[in-house]
């Protein structure tokens, strides 16, 4: 009987170990292959349109050209008295657009039901929530674009203590389903106004 025979490794047929790269025109260009001068080229423009485009949408949001401020009548601290608020528009707003203003949280209370305009024509509707204030527009035209408006607002009580009222939390235009048309926020929000002792 013959001796068994062990096939050493080299006999051993090797396993077939595929590790090859995807063919470079398999791949879209600027992912992970060079790409011809010219492809570059076009995806270098794509990218530059692409980043334009996105900072025109993300950037776009309109601002008022002057303003807003607001000023009550009277700083003594306590008073029931109207508070003036007037802006320009960076963007013209609608027959039925909206002006919302927040007043600061130390304000008392709010208890307007009507306001009066410069500027704004048609009727303008009230309601108060808290210290915010919204302001609807119906029967009127449009305020263009750059058009100084003045707003009166009633019934505004001022903080009960001496000091500084802090500034306005919200100051904004929408159209009738609430898209902001102009807004100011951060430094452009109205300031502070100081209040004197009762």
């Amino acid at each position: 009987m013959a001796p068994l025979e062990i096939p050493t490794s080299s006999a051993l047929p090797s396993p077939i170990i595929e590790n090859k790269a995807p063919s470079p025109s398999a791949i879209p260009a600027g992912f992970g292959y060079r790409c011809g001068r010219r492809s570059c080229k076009r995806l270098a423009r794509q990218l530059l349109t692409f980043v334009v485009v996105l900072c025109l949408l993300t950037g776009s949001e309109a601002a008022f050209q002057a303003g807003p401020a607001v000023v009550p009548d009277t700083l003594v601290a306590g008073a029931t008295s109207s508070s003036v608020a007037t802006f320009t528009t960076g963007t013209a707003i609608p027959a039925d657009g909206k002006v919302v203003i927040e007043f600061p949280a130390a304000f008392f209370a709010i208890s307007a039901t009507s306001v009066t305009a410069q500027n704004m024509d048609g009727t303008l509707g009230v309601a108060v929530s808290g210290k915010t204030v919204t302001i609807t527009r119906s029967g009127g035209t449009e305020v263009a674009q750059g058009t100084a408006v003045t707003l009166t607002i009633p019934a505004c009580v001022n903080q009960k203590f001496a000091g500084s009222s802090g500034s306005w939390a919200v100051f904004k235009t929408t159209d009738s389903t609430d898209t902001i048309l102009d807004e100011a926020t951060g430094g452009d929000l109205p300031a502070a106004v100081t209040f004197t002792p009762s």
